[in-house]
This record gives C-alpha cells, structure tokens and sequence, in this order.
C-alpha cells in the first residue's frame, strides 16, 4: 500500500512523463518565440488590406467590399459573445462599473463594441495595426468613447500593458502557435489586477494534433494563411495556478466548427493574497 505522499510523489511523475510525450511543444526559446509571432503578424497584417471582415468570421458573405448593411450585421454578431462573458462575471459577483476591460485580439472591434457600456475603460490589443484603424474608426462612429485601440507587435510589449481589472480574448488564441499562446496567456494572467476575471477561449484537444516548434520554423517564412492550434488543458492549469488564479469555470465550446476537436472557454479569477 502507498502512503499519501508516495501517491503524491507518484502522480507528479506521471504527469511528467505524460506530459513529455504529448504531441505539443508549448514552449521555445525566445528567439524562436520571436520568429513564430512575426510570422502571425504577418498573416494578419496581410489580411487587414484584403479581407479584414472575413479574417474574423469566416463566413464568404464578409468577404471583398461590404455594404453599410452586412458591416453592420457583421457587429451585431458580437452581442453574443459579449453577454457570454459578462454573465460569467456577474455569476461570481463581480462589479463591471468603473472597471477597465482588456480585450486580447479585439481584431476590428466586433465585440467590444458590445462590452464597453458596461466598463469605464476598454483596451482592445491586436498586433494587426490595419484592424485596430477599422475598429477605432468603427466603434468611434457608434459614439463608443472609452475605447482605445493598442498595437502589440512583440511578446515583451506585454510586459507594459497598463492595469486592467478583467481580460477578454475569444477566437484569437487558436491562431497563434501553442508556444506563442502560452506565452501570451503568461503574460495576461500575470498583468491582471488582483481579484481581477479572465475570460477567454481557446481549443484544448484536436484528434492527431501535433506541433514541433522544429518543423514550425522550418516552413515559417512561407507561411500565409491563418492557422488553428490547440493549447492542451495540462498547460492552461499550470498557468493558473502560476499567477495565482482560480478556475471558476471551464465550459466547452464549439468554437472550431470541427467534431474531432475540443474547445473550451474558461473563467478564471486572480486571488487577491
């Protein structure tokens, strides 16, 4: 018979040989981190001149010139999303007003149009400089104030952002590498304000995913269209647990379209000790 510590002592080897063996690299040296975001901020930059609407949603009604009308049935698909996540912060108490609200990835705007009324302050981080001009250009014609759009080029940029109450990202993790999304997500939880809520999706199983940092820099210079990535779950929890966050909920959901794999959106809140 084991004792409790050896059943400890045992489970965290296993975790580590299991982990060593997975299919994922979620982590690489810095230079290599540095390699792989340059080449999403190529994609994304590239695709802000050409199909900015559709880069988001990829539905073919959002593709070339839009009509005033489709641009704006184009915004109003962010009312859901946006009362996804303030429902998950209202179920755990927490107060919106006179808080301010980070959007990761907030591409042309299309959500946080929809959860700016109810923050003081809204920053919407995206590395692709063409979306934020839409979404200041956007959402200022829609009278929202307290939106200030900010490019983030590189991962040490993240290290500056200012303090922010509460984090949003959805649909924007899944097409960065998973090196680049842990490191991302590191950085985020680390910058949230104590008792401050995370809200944010990303996928977390694919059936035969894998990624090698390796074979990624092999071929990133001919990289050109937008890529869907897994972070698995074992990496999300270690990186709560890091900064100090509890995970209050992690909902699947079906964000990929795809059946052979699993997405979560997950609410976390930062202890305030």
């Amino acid at each position: 018979m084991t004792t409790p510590r050896q059943n400890t002592r045992l489970g965290l080897l296993w975790r580590r040989l299991t982990e060593r063996h997975q299919p994922v690299d979620i982590t690489a040296a810095p230079h290599e981190l540095d390699h792989l975001v340059i080449k999403v901020e190529r994609v994304w930059s590239a695709y802000a001149a050409s199909d900015p609407y559709w880069s988001v949603l990829t539905d073919p009604i959002y593709r070339g010139t839009l009509s005033a009308e489709t641009i704006a049935a184009f915004y109003a698909t962010g009312q859901a999303d946006a009362e996804l996540a303030l429902r998950a912060m209202r179920r755990h108490g927490t107060e919106l007003r006179g808080k301010t609200l980070l959007e990761f990835g907030c591409g042309l705007g299309r959500i946080s149009c929809w959860l700016a009324p109810y923050f003081e302050h809204v920053i919407g981080v995206d590395l692709s400089p063409g979306h934020l001009e839409i979404a200041a250009r956007q959402l200022a014609a829609r009278g929202i104030g307290n939106f200030r759009p900010l490019r983030i080029a590189r991962l040490g940029e993240l290290e500056h952002l200012p303090p922010y109450d509460a984090l949003y990202s959805r649909l924007v993790l899944q097409h960065n590498p998973p090196p680049v999304a842990h490191a991302i997500l590191d950085r985020l939880l680390r910058r949230l304000a104590p008792g401050g809520f995370a809200v944010f999706q990303v996928p977390t199983y694919g059936q035969g995913y894998r990624y090698r940092v390796v074979e990624d820099l092999a071929q990133v210079e001919g990289a050109s269209e937008m890529e869907m990535h897994v972070l698995p779950l074992y990496a999300i929890f270690r990186l709560a647990r890091r900064h100090g966050c509890y995970i209050l909920e992690a909902m699947e959901t079906d964000d990929t379209g795809w059946s052979h794999w699993r997405s979560n959106t997950f609410v976390l809140r930062k202890s305030t000790a």
